[in-house]
C-alpha cells in the first residue's frame, strides 16, 4: 500500500512540476510566436529564429524550469506517506533530466545551460526542504534482563551512560547540578570515526520511570525520552527520539540523516543492553 501511495505522489509531482513548465513556456510562446512557415524539425531553420528571440524569452524558460523544479518536488513530497524524501527526489531527478534533454535538442544561447541547472539545483532543494516534515520521530524498545533502578542509572547518569557506549568518548558535567532535571552535560562521540560534541540538557527526570534529554545541535532539536517499566525481573526500555529542524538547511538535511541516526539509536540500545545485563 505504501509503495502504490509513493508511485500516486510521483506522478501527481511530476504532473505537476511538468504541467507548469508547459503551461509557462506556451505563454511564452504566445509572446514570442514562431513564423507560420517555421519547419521544427529543422535545426538550422530553428537556429536561426531562436536568434532572434530576446533574452526575456529565454528568461521566460529558466522561470518556467526554476517553477517546475519547486513544486514537481514538493507536491509529491507532501503527498508521500510521512512525507518521505524518495518520490520527489526522483520527480526533481526526472525533471532535472527532461532540462538537460531540452537543452540538447533544441539550440540556446550559452548561458541557458549554467541558469539552467542551477536553477533546478537551487529551487529542486528548495522544494523538497519546504516540503520537509516539521519533525521527525524514532523510537526503539529493548527488554533488559536487568532490574529497573540499574536500568535507569544507565541511561539517567551521564557516566554511566558514557560507559555503556562504545562511541561516547567523553562527558564532560558543565552545569552545577551533577544529576537530574537542570542537569547540563558535553557530549564526544564518534560518528564515521570523527569526534561530535552536544550539549545536552535533561528536562525530565522522575526515577526508575522516565528521563528526557534535549540538544540543539546542526540546526535541529534534538529531543530524546526514556521510558522505563518493570517486566517481572526484566526492565522493558523505551527511547523515543524526535528531531525537530528549525531552519530550512536542517529541514533539508535531518530526513536524510535520520537512517543513520536511527541506526545509531538502535546500536546505542543494544549496548545499554549488554551493559546492564553484565553489570553485577
Amino acid at each position: 500500500m505504501k509503495i502504490i501511495k509513493q508511485i500516486v505522489a510521483g506522478f501527481v509531482g511530476l504532473v505537476a512540476g511538468g504541467g507548469c513548465v508547459g503551461l509557462i513556456e506556451s505563454f511564452g510562446h504566445r509572446l514570442n510566436p514562431p513564423p507560420a512557415d517555421l519547419d521544427f524539425n529543422n535545426r538550422a531553420q530553428l537556429e536561426t529564429w531562436i536568434q532572434t528571440l530576446p533574452t526575456s524569452a529565454f528568461a521566460m524558460v529558466v522561470i518556467a524550469w526554476a517553477v517546475g523544479a519547486l513544486l514537481g518536488p514538493m507536491v509529491a513530497r507532501l503527498l508521500s506517506p510521512r512525507r518521505g524524501a524518495f518520490p520527489a527526489i526522483l520527480v526533481w531527478g526526472l525533471l532535472g533530466l527532461a532540462t538537460v534533454m531540452n537543452l540538447i535538442s533544441i539550440p540556446h544561447p550559452w548561458w541557458m545551460w549554467p541558469a539552467g541547472m542551477g536553477v533546478w539545483l537551487i529551487f529542486g532543494l528548495l522544494g523538497l526542504a519546504l516540503s520537509a516534515p516539521r519533525s521527525i520521530e524514532t523510537t526503539c524498545v529493548r527488554l533488559i534482563a536487568a532490574p529497573v533502578d540499574r536500568v535507569f542509572q544507565t541511561v539517567a547518569l551521564p557516566d554511566r551512560f558514557c560507559a555503556a557506549i562504545p562511541d561516547i568518548v567523553k562527558i564532560e558535567i558543565v552545569s552545577e547540578i551533577q544529576s537530574g532535571i537542570g542537569t547540563r552535560f558535553r557530549e564526544t562521540r564518534l560518528m564515521n570515526g570523527k569526534p561530535t560534541v552536544a550539549e545536552m540538557q535533561v528536562t525530565e527526570f522522575h526515577e526508575n520511570k522516565t528521563v528526557r534529554l534535549v540538544a540543539d545541535m546542526a540546526g535541529t532539536n534534538w529531543d530524546t525520552r526514556f521510558d522505563l517499566q518493570p517486566q517481572g525481573n526484566a526492565t522493558e526500555l523505551k527511547m523515543q527520539l524526535v528531531a525537530t529542524p528549525q531552519n530550512l538547511l536542517s529541514r533539508l538535511a535531518t530526513p536524510m540523516m535520520i537512517g543513520m541516526i536511527g541506526k545509531a539509536i538502535s546500536g546505542d540500545m543494544d549496548h545499554v543492553k549488554a551493559y546492564c545485563e553484565k553489570v553485577t
